[in-house]
């Protein structure tokens, strides 16, 4: 595929216009990200709502013309609590192995796991110039 650069715009042999799509991609990014502030706060509005009881876990309440759906946080074990008062070293039956990656990385050469590495989809960012 064969690419064509000038100062307005990024083509390719098959009309992609590069230039637009970054600048599509700043553009969301910044308002993902002033969105995603905007929620926390939101957020945080709602959390106070539970605190004073305005509002329930587990309940639905209808405000406005809007059905707000509290669900109850998860609760999940925190596992380095546990493990101090529940040591492995008494406790073995409550554990398994793990492959230690640090060891495995420091024995073998880099090439040598190639073989065994994943590659995750590339990521984009696109910032002002």
């Amino acid at each position: 595929m064969s690419t064509t650069t000038t100062p307005a715009t990024v083509t390719t042999a098959d009309s992609i216009d590069l230039v637009a799509a970054a600048a599509d991609l700043a553009q969301i990014d910044e308002q993902l990200a002033d969105l995603k502030e905007r929620r926390a706060t939101v957020v945080g509005i709602l959390e106070q709502g539970l605190k004073t009881g305005a509002l329930e876990e587990g309940k639905k309440k209808l405000l406005g013309d809007v059905v707000l759906t509290v669900t109850a946080g998860r609760k999940t074990l925190n596992a380095g609590m546990f493990a101090e008062q529940y040591p492995s070293a008494k406790f073995p039956e409550l554990y398994k192995d793990t492959l230690n990656t640090k060891a495995v990385t420091d024995a073998f050469a880099a090439n040598a796991l190639e073989q065994f590495k994943t590659k995750s989809a590339p990521s984009f960012k696109a910032s002002a110039a």
